[in-house]
């Protein structure tokens, strides 16, 4: 976390077979880290405990649908991804691959200037993930 930079998180809770969308706005070009965080062993009581497949994917939406811009997918504690991203809106989509229940996650988003992550009318990316495909 960079002292100088603006920070924003939100909670995002899935079911097994959903995904989740967050959308990002941004008003000014600049480099942004975005990262999602799955609990860690100290929250269940399983002593197997192994963190979830998770795919974070980032596009922007463009006049015609969707352009791919980066993804991530891993089973760690925490997935990382960095991109110097122009000004325009900014889809940021996470598919869990759940062990069993699905759990609360954190999706933060840091930056040089403050940027806006919030909730998208499902209407604005319905058609986000055969787009994609």
């Amino acid at each position: 976390v960079f002292e100088d930079h603006f920070y924003a998180a939100r909670p995002i809770r899935q079911t097994q077979t959903s995904y989740s969308v967050r959308s990002l706005t941004l008003q000014t070009p600049t480099s942004v880290q975005l990262t999602l965080h799955q609990k860690d062993h100290r929250h269940f009581r399983n002593k197997d405990y192994a963190y979830s497949w998770a795919r974070l994917i980032l596009a922007k939406k463009d006049f015609d649908g969707y352009r791919y811009i980066a993804s991530l997918y891993a089973n760690d504690k925490v997935l990382g991804l960095e991109e110097r991203l122009e000004e325009g809106e900014y889809f940021i989509v996470v598919l869990m691959e759940w062990k069993g229940r699905a759990y609360e996650l954190g999706l933060g988003c840091q930056a040089a200037w403050p940027v806006l992550v919030d909730r998208p009318k499902t209407e604005d990316y319905k058609d986000i993930i055969s787009d994609l495909s």
